[in-house]
């Protein structure tokens, strides 16, 4: 199983809406999204994440088999309406001291 790191850029959760909007979109997306999130925490599929101070985005790091994975599990959740959405596999430390550890790794049944 592979590790994700996501960013998703909340595009249209612009603080300068009027209250009316910005308080549908936290309340009908980012709420039941981040409660979703928590409950993909508890099953393990998200290793850790969060909003960073002052910023528009969100980010999370996943476990999955795939980034088609990733984007399936996370476009279900109303966040993924606000904006779009970046996913990067990542490498672990062991493959990138030894290289041909993910290549070998594959050979055995």
């Amino acid at each position: 199983m592979s590790q994700y790191m996501v960013s998703m850029n909340l595009l249209k959760a612009d603080p300068l809406l009027d209250i009316g909007q910005l308080s549908d979109i936290v309340t009908q997306k980012i709420l039941p999204s981040l409660d979703a999130l928590k409950n993909l925490q508890s099953q393990g599929k998200v290793i850790a994440g969060g909003h960073p101070v002052g910023q528009r985005y969100v980010v999370l790091f996943m476990e999955a088999e795939s980034e088609d994975e990733v984007r399936e599990v996370l476009g279900e959740l109303p966040l993924s309406e606000l904006g779009e959405m970046q996913v990067t596999e990542l490498k672990s430390f062991e493959e990138l001291q030894d290289p041909g550890k993910s290549a070998r790794r594959g050979l055995i049944p």
